[in-house]
């Protein structure tokens, strides 16, 4: 079948082979010009609409159109929210603070904590396969998991864990989805460091404060 796990693991495999092949003989023969749009544009972080990395981004693109000639850029401009971090990161028994990023909301729904916070036991299940939930409970835990899990940590989530933190194994592949398409709150965050920061069965507590703060967008 089309829609089939093998297939769909067959078909990403190539797909990302033929877009390294792709990059691969692009890069060689890429301008400087080219190269240096690429480096101004993904210098920051991130490009989230209505923030300044986003505006410095479209500064440059803006820029490199007028460069090229035409009679007119058009700008257009709309109102929209974004997403800010007021407070967002996990507490060790011995009061060390640890940062975390939240994951995309779902639907409008950011991934937030109560007042006090949520607290639990660290929980590592690796890429969370079936397997790796058999010989352990992760009620009211929270789970350590890949990054690059696919829609594993929706089972976490089904076995009774708080929440999940998620971290690096390799290198992050952007198609594993961390969201659903429910206006739910599911707390699903970010560690940036060693998941041995988050020791197992260590008791901890998430905090996480966000807001959507009105801004501006512009095409």
């Amino acid at each position: 079948m089309v829609n089939s796990p093998t297939f769909k693991g067959r078909f990403f495999i190539a797909l990302q082979v033929a877009m390294l092949l792709s990059a691969s003989r692009f890069a060689s023969e890429a301008s400087p010009a080219f190269e240096s749009d690429v480096k101004n544009l993904t210098r920051a972080a991130h490009r989230l609409t209505g923030t300044d990395a986003s505006r410095d981004a479209l500064d440059v693109v803006e820029g490199r159109l007028a460069e090229i000639g035409p009679d007119q850029v058009i700008v257009q401009e709309f109102p929209t929210v974004q997403m800010r971090i007021k407070r967002c990161e996990v507490e060790l028994p011995d009061s060390r603070l640890l940062p975390l990023l939240p994951m995309r909301p779902n639907g409008i729904i950011q991934p937030v904590t109560p007042t006090g916070g949520l607290s639990g036991p660290f929980v590592h299940v690796g890429d969370g396969a079936a397997e790796q939930f058999l010989d352990r409970s992760v009620e009211g835990a929270i789970v350590v998991l890949d990054y690059n899990s696919g829609d594993n940590w929706l089972r976490a989530f089904r076995l009774g864990a708080s929440a999940v933190i998620f971290v690096e194994s390799e290198v992050a592949k952007a198609w594993h989805s961390h969201w659903v398409e429910a206006n739910v709150n599911i707390p699903r965050f970010y560690y940036s460091g060693p998941r041995s920061d988050l020791p197992e069965g260590e008791l901890a507590s998430i905090h996480s404060e966000l807001v959507w703060e009105p801004t501006v967008g512009r095409n």
